[in-house]
């Protein structure tokens, strides 16, 4: 900065004069000038290279930031679990996460919808969902025990066919 104030000065004395200054004058416009005007430029070229460096520090951290994810990913996608524990885990989480998590979500949206649709229906049909849902589950648990158990309702209203039976001759 010095020297291009000292070549701009030399060009319009130049203009100015149709000449070239002479060393005494070149030596008052260095004194007077140029040497107070030190300090500027140093405080400008400090300023200048400051932000230079913060705008080359910006651009390498960025650089290495996306150098270090690439290579966080690329060990993430490698990585192979080394205990049985810790495949035991990630096989678990997979578990938990993907086919079980579907699995009862999809129960209980089909547990809500039930009991929507229980919710809408008469009282009449509720009673008798009620009545054969309890019929079913005795008898499929009786099943699954071993024990032959036949709980169907039977209207009380219907006469049995040995009472209302009459012996007719031939």
């Amino acid at each position: 900065m010095y020297k291009q104030s000292k070549q701009k000065y030399l060009r319009e004395f130049q203009r100015l004069h149709n000449r070239r200054p002479t060393d005494a004058e070149l030596s008052i416009h260095v004194s007077c000038a140029e040497i107070p005007a030190l300090d500027d430029y140093r405080d400008k070229a400090t300023q200048v290279m400051a932000e230079v460096l913060a705008q080359a520090a910006q651009e390498k951290q960025e650089e290495l930031e996306k150098h270090f994810k690439k290579q966080l990913w690329d060990f993430i996608d490698r990585h192979e679990p080394e205990t049985l524990i810790e495949r035991g885990w990630r096989g678990f989480k997979g578990l938990v996460y993907g086919g079980a998590g579907g699995v009862l979500g999809n129960l209980f949206t089909t547990v809500l919808v039930l009991l929507i649709l229980f919710g809408a229906a008469s009282s009449a049909t509720q009673d008798e969902f009620t009545k054969r849902a309890k019929e079913n589950l005795v008898s499929g648990l009786a099943k699954v025990m071993g024990v032959a158990v036949d709980i169907s309702a039977k209207d009380e209203q219907q006469p049995s066919p040995a009472a209302g039976a009459v012996d007719q001759p031939n």
